[in-house]
C-alpha cells in the first residue's frame, strides 16, 4: 500500500495508507470523574483523558514525495490491537511544534501558523482507530 497525503479544510493534511488514516501518538492520563454519582461505579465509570505528551505539531514532509519522509513499521498483533500500545502498524516521520491554541480544554479547529520551536522532531503516527486522543489533520511546516 502506498501512503497518501490528503488535503483537508483550513490548510491541514491527513496521512492515509490503504484503508487506514493515521493520527499522532499522544500520551494519555485518565482521570476518573463522577465517582459520587449513583450508577457510575466500576465498570460504568466516567473518565476524562488528558495529553501527557505534546500534540501541537505540523508535519515536516514533502507532499509531492511523502514515501521518502514516512517510514511504516509493522508490529505483531497485540492483545488489544485497537489501543495506542497495541497498534499493529506505526508511521515514523518528522514534525515541528506549532502554536495551536486551546479553548475550553479542546484544541482550536486549526492552528496559528507560528512556530513554537525550530527543532524538527521524530514523531509517531498510529491508525486513527487505535487512538483515544486524536490529532489527525496537521499543517505542513517544511
Amino acid at each position: 500500500m502506498e501512503p497518501c497525503i490528503v488535503a483537508r479544510p483550513s490548510g491541514l493534511y491527513a496521512i492515509t495508507r490503504g484503508p487506514l488514516v493515521y493520527s499522532l501518538l499522544i500520551g494519555e492520563r485518565w482521570v476518573r470523574v463522577n465517582e459520587d454519582v449513583p450508577g457510575r461505579e466500576f465498570p460504568h465509570c466516567d473518565y476524562e483523558v488528558y495529553p501527557t505528551t505534546p500534540w501541537n505539531y505540523g508535519l515536516c514532509i514533502d507532499k509531492d514525495n511523502i514515501k521518502k519522509d514516512i517510514v511504516f513499521e509493522e508490529r505483531p498483533l497485540g492483545d488489544c490491537p485497537f489501543s495506542p500500545q497495541g497498534a499493529p502498524v506505526i508511521a515514523r516521520t518528522k514534525g515541528r511544534k506549532i502554536d495551536w491554541g486551546m479553548e475550553n480544554g479542546a484544541a482550536l479547529p486549526y492552528p496559528r501558523m507560528t512556530w513554537v520551536s525550530d527543532e524538527v522532531e521524530d514523531i509517531i503516527l498510529i491508525p486513527y482507530g487505535c487512538t483515544n486522543l486524536r490529532v489527525t489533520e496537521m499543517p505542513l511546516v517544511r
